[in-house]
């Protein structure tokens, strides 16, 4: 009784798998067009999974954009079309490999213009605290040579006799 029902518990995991994997099974025309096909969906990003392709992903969303992706690849597109039409429809974000403008390049620059900000900052301000250090040691030797001839004046006005 326990052998039949491994039995069958075994043949409904099997054919669950299988009906599970014939989702992206088309066929396509040429084997260009299922390369493409496969590149497209590993490059365009789900837009409600955030970090994952539409490959990847079980979301309605990019089951839309595979079935959309298909389409056109079968109707004929270039990937740079499919790519267009993927960004206008869900935006920039869409594209794992966003094209280079000033709001990249900002993107990209801002950490690192933010880094030597501040260690010009940080050795700046190491710079004015060592000056200073050396500046109060002047004046600290100022103060003790000061001190050591006013010293000197006193003891030698004693002598003469002429302190009050």
């Amino acid at each position: 009784m326990v052998n039949i029902r491994t039995l069958i518990v075994a043949i409904f995991v099997l054919l669950s798998e299988s009906v599970m994997a014939t989702e992206d099974l088309e066929s396509f025309k040429t084997a260009e067009h299922e390369r493409v096909y496969r590149e497209l969906v590993a490059e365009l990003r789900c837009p409600r999974c955030q970090n994952q392709n539409i490959a990847d992903s079980n979301a309605l969303v990019a089951k839309d954009m595979r079935n959309k992706t298909r389409k056109m690849v079968a109707d004929g597109a270039s990937k740079q079309e499919v790519i267009d039409f993927m960004v206008g429809r869900y935006g920039e974000f869409a594209h794992y490999k966003p094209p280079v403008k000033m709001s990249t390049v900002i993107l990209w620059l801002a950490p690192a213009l933010f880094i030597i900000y501040f260690l010009y900052r940080i050795r700046r301000q190491s710079t004015r605290f060592t000056t200073h250090g050396r500046q109060n040691k002047r004046n600290e030797q100022w103060n003790e040579q000061q001190e050591l001839e006013l010293k000197r004046r006193i003891e030698e006005l004693e002598r003469r006799g002429d302190t009050k």
